[in-house]
């Protein structure tokens, strides 16, 4: 008995907020309908998915909600914004990211970035600058003693330079002295805060 209070209790609490988020949603697109932000086709899709009758779980309207806030954000150049960039920022929040890129090295994040993202702006970053690892080589030092260079990308994965330090060991007769050295990329941050526009 008490189970089946405790489901009927969820269940009303889960519809509560799913309500409360149809809400907000159908405001927020009101508002950006009437100020010309969303055209009528984007407006009539929110319409659907703020209606009592959609199934849309809350999860969903919630990721909508996310996707007309940064529409609102964002400078359309007084145009419209269409269903299509609409749904190519809402997948992107539905795989749990999104960003603009603003120029070959800038990029802003419409919520507070982890280390995953970060690394996924600084390899576009690397994309756009046509980034290239050196080249490994064998040289001579100056007494005549063999060397080698590897030269590999490091993502935070620890056992791509295990394998490779095990795979020099494997190749050496005597004891040996290794020097590793990482280059970094350095990361400028700044924060934003807009305000919502009633």
């Amino acid at each position: 008995m008490k189970e089946k209070i405790s489901k009927y209790i969820n269940m009303k609490e889960s519809l509560r907020q799913r309500n409360e988020a149809k809400e907000k949603l159908l405001t927020l697109a009101r508002g950006l309908f009437k100020s010309e932000k969303i055209n009528k086709p984007l407006f009539n899709k929110m319409w659907n998915i703020a209606s009592p009758a959609s199934a849309y779980r809350l999860k969903s309207i919630n990721e909508a909600i996310q996707s007309l806030e940064i529409l609102k954000t964002e400078n359309n150049d007084n145009q419209k914004t269409k269903k299509k960039d609409f749904t190519t920022i809402y997948k992107s929040i539905k795989k749990g990211y999104y960003y603009k890129e603003l120029g070959l090295n800038t990029f802003k994040f419409y919520y507070e970035p982890q280390p995953n993202d970060i690394l996924t702006v600084a390899n576009k970053f690397y994309s756009n600058v046509n980034y290239t690892l050196p080249k490994n080589h064998d040289y001579k030092n100056f007494n005549k003693d063999n060397k080698k260079t590897f030269n590999f990308k490091f993502d935070g994965e620890y056992s791509e330079i295990l394998n490779l330090l095990n795979d020099i060991y494997s190749k050496q007769k005597f004891s040996f002295k290794i020097n590793i050295s990482f280059g970094f990329t350095l990361i400028s941050e700044s924060m934003n805060i807009n305000k919502d526009i009633k």
